[in-house]
């Protein structure tokens, strides 16, 4: 064996010791490695290849519920925000680059930054594979609790134990801070909601959902 490749495994084994003692993070298992830096990634080109039964699941908990509003935080190209909720009283949520884009692609629709939701009240608010690329999630999540009003909240991430790579991390998709296993994702997510209902929603894309209430 080369001595870069010792020095590799060498630098591996040292950062998981290092993240185990450091004991779980964000809900996750001990000794799993996240990322600090990913690449960005762009939603703007993709139509409904992913998430498609994200949507569709938000949809049916909207019309079910008798909701009038909904709240897409990272809604990325909207096609299907567009799609399952036309008709409906809808808001998309984006930065930079991608909101300039939606704005100029949809100019009559709602498009805004998430600080320009701040105060007001959505029925339900859905963050579709969206939280595996915020290097905070807990503060995220928190920022949304605190100052957004809203009835339901569904979220989806992969299910790391359905992808291919180290159970120990890091993430393969280089888009992806960290990523959570079914159990691990119910114990972060209901240390901050009240998770009402957690599924497997795309076996094949590795997709799990939970739908989730305010505490309070």
């Amino acid at each position: 064996m080369s001595t870069n490749s010792l020095y590799t495994r060498a630098k591996r084994a040292s950062k998981i010791i290092s993240s185990y003692f450091r004991g779980s993070v964000y809900g996750i298992r001990p000794g799993y490695i996240h990322k600090k830096e990913t690449q960005h990634f762009d939603d703007t080109h993709n139509a409904d290849e992913w998430q498609k039964e994200v949507y569709a699941t938000a949809l049916d908990v909207f019309n079910s519920e008798s909701y009038t509003t909904v709240l897409d935080i990272g809604c990325g190209s909207a096609y299907k925000l567009r799609s399952f909720f036309k008709g409906h009283n809808y808001t998309g949520v984006e930065i930079g680059a991608t909101l300039d884009y939606l704005k100029s692609t949809y100019p009559t629709d709602p498009w805004c930054t998430i600080n320009d939701c701040y105060g007001k009240t959505y029925d339900l608010i859905i963050l579709s594979d969206v939280i595996e690329h915020v290097p905070d999630p807990a503060f995220f999540l928190q920022d949304i609790i605190s100052n957004i009003h809203f009835h339901k909240i569904i979220i989806s991430t992969p299910d790391r134990a359905l992808l291919e790579g180290s159970d120990l991390g890091p993430a393969k998709n280089p888009t992806h801070y960290r990523e959570w296993n079914q159990a691990e994702f119910s114990l972060f997510i209901s240390s901050l909601l009240r998770v009402d209902k957690q599924i497997i929603s795309n076996l094949e894309q590795a997709t799990q959902l939970i739908i989730a209430s305010p505490k309070s």
